[in-house]
């Protein structure tokens, strides 16, 4: 699930939330929160879950993300899932 995620864009995401995340909200000691955030261990798929809902998806988006695939104008898939709707194919 996780395998988009390479360990560079881990850390990206671990600098960006630092000021909004500790250790213990990651359940990890302080030195090995140390040591993520120097590179000195490889951050694991459980505190990657952990970072991600610390954050919005539009702000993953906009932040992390280069290149976004956009649906035809008009298109807004969040607004038919409030709906209860599913957007039609085209």
């Amino acid at each position: 699930m996780f395998e988009f995620f390479d360990q560079d864009l881990r850390r990206r995401l671990l600098r960006y939330l630092e000021g909004r995340i500790s250790y213990r909200k990651l359940e990890i000691s302080p030195s090995y929160l140390y040591m993520l955030r120097k590179g000195e261990r490889n951050i694991s798929d459980n505190v990657l879950a952990k970072l991600l809902q610390e954050i919005s998806v539009y702000e993953f988006v906009f932040k992390f993300l280069e290149e976004v695939e956009v649906g035809p104008v008009g298109f807004e898939p969040t607004i038919f899932a409030a709906r209860g709707r599913r957007p039609r194919p085209s």
